[in-house]
């Protein structure tokens, strides 16, 4: 005899299709495998997000990249060190969120990894002085941009 009650009960929260779909095929078991690694509110969270931010995040959970986190070990085959979340404050207010490459949790100066979209002084490859604030997180203190 089975209990009705329990059918399709699932054990496991699986990644809401419309987000599954987006993924590539072939990155669909790790994308799956990282979702169940995330905490419930983390789940809540991507699945009230627009479906590209949800699998961006999911594809960086895959390789061991936490967007959220303060600082991100780099894989040797992107160059190893440490990637760390740094805040660029605007003159007037305000301020874009970008990563640093380190060349350990605490170096003070790193080089841009992204390309600005907002922040009006620096650019990919630029030397960045750093400040560590007490959560993790640091800012940028002097931006030297290169060539």
């Amino acid at each position: 005899m089975t209990d009705d009650s329990t059918r399709g009960l699932r054990l496991e929260p699986d990644v809401p299709p419309a987000i599954l779909e987006a993924v590539p095929e072939s990155e669909r078991k790790a994308a799956r495998e990282a979702w169940l690694r995330l905490e419930p509110h983390r789940r809540e969270m991507l699945a009230g997000s627009s479906h590209g931010f949800a699998v961006t995040m999911l594809r960086h959970l895959a390789i061991g990249w936490d967007p959220l986190a303060p600082l991100n070990r780099l894989p040797e085959s992107a160059g190893g060190g440490w990637a760390r979340k740094v805040r660029f404050a605007f003159p007037n207010g305000g301020g874009e969120w970008m990563w640093v490459r380190v060349a350990s949790p605490d170096a003070i100066t790193g080089e841009l990894m992204n390309e600005p979209e907002h922040a009006p002084n620096g650019a990919l490859g630029s030397s960045v002085g750093l400040r560590l604030t007490p959560d993790g997180f640091a800012e940028a203190v002097l931006v030297k941009e290169t060539g």
